[in-house]
């Protein structure tokens, strides 16, 4: 799933007779919608690529609209430097456009390192990270660590009780609370 559209495209390079010029290569005076969504996707893929690192499909897929649009100017700006590697043809970007696009590969490259986040998930009141759980964190009620190196659950060397030794938490409950 892309995260721009054409229009976004077209804007970011610079208008629709570039686009035209950048997917034109039969030659008809039109633009090849087809070709146009494959530079998007190429441009969503290096998005996704990033931005999945640190935050899950379904964080991305409810972001609220000023992050959803940081998302949709990367995707848009990578799609423009698909759109002139792949349909250039020797035309050179302009400096502007390689500028941007250098600026947007920046804030992925921030994004996927950590250095930079999405805003509040839609709806929530806080970063995506920091939303608070609905439910609890439940401990790991098998102690699937402890037993598997002999620790304290096991009634034979620890408190015979069946509680768990460690204070760890499932890796189920920390993921159905939303964390990776």
């Amino acid at each position: 799933m892309a995260f721009c559209d054409l229009s976004d495209l077209s804007l970011a390079l610079g208008g629709d007779d570039v686009l035209r010029q950048l997917t034109d290569f039969e030659k008809t005076g039109q633009y090849s919608a087809v070709r146009a969504q494959a530079y998007i996707e190429d441009g969503a893929a290096d998005v996704r690529a990033a931005a999945e690192i640190k935050h899950d499909p379904e964080v991305l897929a409810n972001l609220d609209k000023w992050s959803a649009r940081k998302l949709n100017i990367a995707n848009a700006y990578m799609a423009a430097r698909h759109a002139y590697r792949k349909g250039g043809k020797g035309l050179v970007m302009p400096p502007e456009l390689a500028a941007a696009c250098k600026e947007q590969e920046e804030y992925l490259d921030d994004l996927a390192a950590g250095n930079k986040r999405l805003g509040r998930v839609a709806g929530g009141s806080d970063a995506p990270i920091n939303q608070p759980a609905i439910g609890a964190l439940s401990f790991d009620a098998a102690d699937s660590l402890s037993v598997a190196t002999g620790g304290a659950s096991n009634p034979s060397t620890g408190n015979g009780k069946g509680m768990p030794s460690t204070s760890g938490v499932s890796v189920d409950a920390y993921r159905a609370n939303g964390f990776r």
